[in-house]
């Protein structure tokens, strides 16, 4: 949880949780600033924008990935609706085995 920015007038600069040092240059920012963000496969490389120094990785789907997002949704629509349709035709032939065992044995 980070601070709240209001403080008294001799309080000291507020430190956010959220915020990225430079181990190389001590360029600080907040995660959200102006650090250069490179996307590394399913990954977010976040590095110094003063010398360029690596800070952090983060996984991709922390980032608002608004393209992601709709194909995402669709394709979880679709797969349940393939596993629907597959449980009902699982219960569909279950059902005419039954009835067949059924018919066999009152012969």
């Amino acid at each position: 949880m980070t601070r709240s920015t209001t403080r008294g007038h001799d309080a000291g600069p507020v430190r956010r949780k959220s915020t990225l040092y430079c181990p190389e240059c001590d360029h600080a920012n907040a995660i959200d600033g102006d650090w250069t963000r490179r996307v590394r496969g399913e990954t977010v490389e976040y590095a110094c924008p003063a010398c360029g120094t690596a800070i952090t990785r983060r996984p991709r789907s922390s980032e608002a990935d608004h393209r992601k997002t709709p194909t995402t949704a669709w394709g979880r629509a679709v797969r349940h609706s393939i596993g629907v349709w597959r449980a009902t035709v699982d219960a569909s032939v279950l059902g005419v085995r039954a009835m067949t065992n059924l018919t066999e044995r009152a012969r």
